[in-house]
């Protein structure tokens, strides 16, 4: 299998994931952001106590 061939196929597979994981939900940016940061502010607590 050449190179290429490999390359389509890691991505058919992905495509096929992708579509059978559901209909799309909504992602919101701000609550993950917020949430990445208190992890931040926890880890930061922890390496300094």
């Amino acid at each position: 299998m050449s190179d290429e061939d490999e390359k389509s196929e890691v991505l058919r597979a992905a495509l096929i994931d992708g579509e059978a994981s559901g209909p799309p939900r909504p992602f919101d940016v701000e609550a993950f952001l917020r949430a990445k940061r208190e992890d931040q502010r926890a880890d930061f607590g922890r390496h300094t106590a």
